[in-house]
């Protein structure tokens, strides 16, 4: 019955502590920073790679924030810094509330990812950015960050192999735009709008009504009440403080969370198995009060504080 309530030695609450100061500390980092997205990229992986300057998306680059579909919401920060990479809120709210999963071109077009790499190139890759930053070569070195961009735009490739306007994200732009930019208005009008989309659209508004009907409706409720906060929230600080207590208050029994692990994770493999029971099982039986008072403005025993980054303040002191 403790969980729930931030406290220190638990580790329902140790894992989120430590796990939002990583995100604040990389995120404060002055060293160059440079992801390799090659394979899966969800949630945790997101928030450990999204804070740095240089995000590099291959053929096999799988990216979402699925977290509304275990009884959760985006965290580590991901819709603080979301919002400030990508052209549009229509595109953050979609991926946020749906889940939905990036390829290379959704990425490069998003700008998500900065550049687009051949998955066997890497390892040249990597040995290039090595040689190219070892201490040895340091006086030739000008500017760190001009001769890592010179080593990433010598392995990208060009354009026309990882078009981005042929991205799912490119392709329906105007309609994200259209039904999810627009975060003050209730959620119920989202669906309703999504319910109305006729001709092109028709097939994009079904299908996103049937994946949001299979996410918890607290959680959507959560994610959307934190994307319209999101805007005035003064740094990432504040925001990540905010995404622990929620974390808590869903550490809690009986949450959504707990059902949403069951259904996804425990019993995924089951012959048999149950989908998530959500309670309430209804959005329209989520009030929008409750999500307020009870999950945003209601404090915990312990809340989050950052602290001094313990990463090098100074790159030439951390290549010693």
């Amino acid at each position: 019955q403790q969980h729930g309530l931030g406290r220190s030695g638990l580790i329902s609450a140790d894992f989120f502590r430590h796990e939002y100061h990583i995100n604040y500390a990389l995120a404060h980092s002055p060293i160059p920073q440079i992801a390799l997205w090659d394979g899966l990229v969800f949630g945790g992986g997101v928030g450990v790679s999204l804070y740095g300057k240089y995000r590099v998306a291959t053929e096999h680059s799988l990216w979402a924030m699925p977290e509304t579909m275990i009884g959760f919401f985006p965290d580590v920060g991901a819709l603080y810094q979301m919002p400030k990479i990508m052209p549009s809120m229509g595109m953050v709210s979609y991926l946020a509330l749906t889940g939905h999963r990036l390829t290379a071109p959704d990425l490069m077009y998003s700008g998500l990812a900065t550049h687009y790499v051949n998955s066997d190139d890497l390892e040249s890759l990597t040995e290039a950015l090595e040689l190219t930053l070892a201490p040895q070569n340091s006086q030739r070195i000008s500017s760190v960050e001009t001769a890592i961009e010179e080593v990433l735009d010598s392995f990208s490739r060009p354009p026309r192999e990882c078009p981005p306007e042929e991205s799912f994200l490119a392709k329906h732009n105007q309609v994200l735009h259209q039904t999810f930019d627009n975060v003050d208005q209730p959620l119920e009008e989202v669906l309703a709008s999504l319910r109305q989309l006729e001709n092109d659209n028709a097939d994009f508004g079904s299908q996103t009504l049937e994946t949001l009907e299979q996410m918890s409706p607290t959680s959507l409720k959560i994610t959307w009440e934190l994307l319209r906060l999101g805007r005035s929230i003064p740094g990432l600080e504040q925001h990540l403080a905010l995404e622990y207590r929620l974390s808590q208050h869903l550490m809690k029994p009986g949450s959504d969370f707990h059902e949403g692990i069951r259904a996804t994770l425990l019993d995924s493999k089951k012959k048999n198995k149950k989908p998530a029971q959500w309670n309430p099982p209804k959005l329209s039986q989520v009030s929008n009060q409750h999500i307020e008072q009870y999950y945003f403005a209601q404090p915990i025993t312990e809340e989050w504080m950052a602290f001094p980054s313990p990463i090098f303040t100074n790159y030439e002191e951390s290549r010693l």
